[in-house]
């Protein structure tokens, strides 16, 4: 995708993914995004979205539509904006609008440091209880990122949502990997901190925990799989342990795991076919042994590309 960005030709993508875990919601998204840069510079984005969700034999649909423009009002400086609007549609129920809006701005530090700044208005988009209780969240997030010593990357961001249901909740994550790039092949290893609390604990169909905290090990390697290096792959991996408050009582050093995986096929100067999938057990949507799985594809098409 940011490659798609950054270039000068339009572009046209579609793509695939379903998710499922063991609370037994299915997610599936069927996406449809162009993309094009106007001699001035200014990028332009639009993106289509159709979500399926089933929960436990139930059914809900969200169809979102964005459009997206951004821009460099000076060097290294880089201006976002979104607008667009979403259609959430439950049986029996009539369908219900939420307009999404957008802003983010990156700007420059220290050398080799960068921070980013947004805020955003969005349906939580996940289960059927979501949008049966027509859940929007506004969020604000801060971070910065940069080098330290030539080879370790560091980020820190923190955040708040206010949720449409009156609840909210603040977080902040802080993380630090080590490269080490080959001529083919680049790995990273390192650790990350994450850590989140709800101001209440509401029935509304997301997991808000209080007291939440994370620490995990983190591994990735990316490179090309052909010599020709028109098949590249991408793995990372990250496990550790959580601990939060939840429904009155607490759950202590729980372990958990992160796996995903990418294989991605140029297939010529106007084609590319991404494949994906991942695996997790971090508590981000769930209680305690909660689990999800997700798998996808991607097909991007370049025009002005050689074939």
């Amino acid at each position: 995708w940011l490659a798609t960005r950054s270039a000068t030709a339009p572009s046209v993508a579609a793509s695939w993914d379903q998710m499922d875990d063991t609370d037994r919601n299915l997610l599936t998204i069927a996406r449809f995004e162009a993309v094009a840069r106007l001699p001035s510079g200014i990028g332009l984005r639009l993106n289509y979205a159709d979500y399926d969700a089933r929960t436990a034999g139930e059914r809900g649909s969200i169809n979102s539509i964005q459009a997206s423009a951004e821009f460099s009002p000076r060097a290294r400086h880089q201006l976002e904006v979104m607008l667009g609007e979403d259609r959430l549609e439950r049986r029996a129920q009539p369908g219900y609008f939420v307009t999404d809006w957008g802003l983010a701005y990156r700007f420059p530090l220290a050398d080799h440091w960068g921070g980013w700044v947004s805020a955003r208005r969005e349906p939580y988009r996940y289960s059927v209880a979501l949008i049966e209780n027509r859940i929007v969240v506004d969020s604000y997030q801060a971070g910065v990122n940069g080098q330290v010593a030539g080879h370790w990357n560091v980020a820190a961001e923190a955040g708040t949502w206010d949720v449409s249901d009156g609840n909210s909740r603040v977080a902040a994550a802080v993380s630090a990997r080590r490269r080490w790039a080959g001529s083919r092949h680049t790995l990273e290893a390192g650790g990350a901190f994450r850590w989140l609390d709800w101001r209440q604990d509401l029935d509304s169909g997301y997991f808000d925990p209080s007291g939440f905290t994370s620490i995990g090990a983190t591994f990735r390697a990316f490179g090309p799989v052909s010599r020709s290096r028109h098949i590249n792959y991408d793995l990372a991996l990250e496990a550790g342990a959580q601990s939060f408050d939840f429904a009155g009582s607490r759950t202590s050093g729980d372990p958990y795991y992160l796996a995903v995986g990418r294989l991605g096929w140029q297939v010529n100067g106007t084609a590319r076919l991404e494949a994906y999938a991942e695996s997790g057990s971090y508590a981000s949507e769930g209680a305690q042994d909660w689990r999800y799985s997700r798998i996808g594809a991607r097909l991007v098409w370049q025009f002005g590309g050689r074939r």
